[in-house]
């Protein structure tokens, strides 16, 4: 009996090894200036939706052990398409939910999820500086797996990370750390008037993903 398992758990494997061929995942979320001004002021936690895209061998294999097993490094998992990207690879594309917390503790703690975000005023400040957050030990695990599978190392800096920032409130001044808004790089912290149903698309620097990956937190901006 045990040497059917062992077969059956070989096999799964070596699909896995043959399906998933990607080191890095690109995500894409949204944020909203009432939720992370209501995290920061008053704590709990919020989930929004984000999609995350990695690459596959082939959309034409089956997909199910795969996708059974990264929804485990997300809430809400589903696959909503897998096509050909620009470089003639085949990509799946998934919606996830992910979490704003207040502090960094909670959020490694209370979810399972492998990415959020952290909305804090900090000590003698009066507005909220806004970090993405990465849960260490769920990349961990998710790293060993990859490489496991596809003898690759995970690399956070090899993907995309991209958050469109939605103002639903009045006129806020937003300070943004380097990175590409709107597709233009700046190479210093920037301030940007964002009106009420304005939005940025924020696009992480290789440096700010790398700090991701090693500390576990990366800034994105500050309310001023």
């Amino acid at each position: 009996m045990n040497n059917i398992f062992n077969k059956i758990n070989f096999l799964i494997g070596t699909l896995l090894c043959l399906v998933l061929t990607s080191c890095k995942i690109d995500f894409e979320g949204d944020l909203y200036t009432s939720d992370l001004l209501t995290i920061a002021e008053e704590g709990g936690s919020i989930n929004l939706p984000m999609e995350i895209k990695f690459q596959v061998s082939s959309c034409d294999e089956d997909l199910t052990d795969l996708n059974n097993k990264i929804s485990t490094y997300f809430q809400d998992y589903k696959q909503i398409s897998c096509g050909t990207g620009e470089d003639f690879m085949d990509y799946i594309t998934s919606k996830v939910s992910v979490p704003i917390y207040n502090n960094l503790e909670d959020f490694n703690s209370e979810n399972k999820s492998l990415i959020g975000y952290q909305s804090t005023i900090w000590e003698g400040q009066t507005k909220p500086y806004v970090y993405i957050v990465l849960n260490l030990n769920k990349f961990e695990g998710l790293s060993d797996f990859i490489q496991n599978e596809t003898f690759q190392e995970l690399s956070l800096d090899e993907g995309i990370l991209k958050v469109n920032i939605n103002n639903d409130i009045e006129t806020q001044k937003l300070s943004i750390f380097p990175s590409f808004v709107d597709g233009d790089p700046i190479v210093f912290r920037t301030t940007y008037d964002l009106e009420k149903r304005q939005s940025l698309l924020v696009e992480s620097s290789n440096i700010s993903a790398m700090h991701l990956q090693e500390i576990g937190w990366a800034p994105l901006f500050i309310f001023e």
